[in-house]
């Protein structure tokens, strides 16, 4: 009974894991997408700053648009969660359904 609850477990982890990297994916995916789509002039700006940063998202750092100094500073969880969720469905949307480039 153990070695079976075990191995369910590990299944359930596995496939949780294998779903979260899929949608990793696409995210970076559509990003990459869409900076190359922007003018020369910023799609070099933003991979400047992507080469000081993880490439794992893509440029979902980008498509956040996080404020700067005290506005971010101040900035409740609850705030950067809703601000990280419109900007995956906005993605998510644009990758599903074709869209403008954002002006990031």
């Amino acid at each position: 009974m153990h070695n079976t609850f075990s191995c369910i477990t590990s299944a359930v982890a596995s496939m949780l894991t294998k779903t979260a990297q899929y949608y990793i994916s696409i995210i970076r995916e559509e990003t990459n997408r869409t900076v190359g789509f922007m003018n020369m002039q910023r799609r070099c700006e933003l991979q400047a700053l992507m080469s000081e940063t993880c490439d794992y998202w893509g440029y979902f750092w980008a498509e956040l648009a996080y404020p700067k100094g005290a506005v971010f500073d101040n900035m409740t969880i609850a705030e950067a969660t809703a601000r990280e969720w419109n900007a995956i469905e906005q993605i998510f949307r644009r990758a599903l359904e074709g869209g403008a480039v954002p002006p990031y």
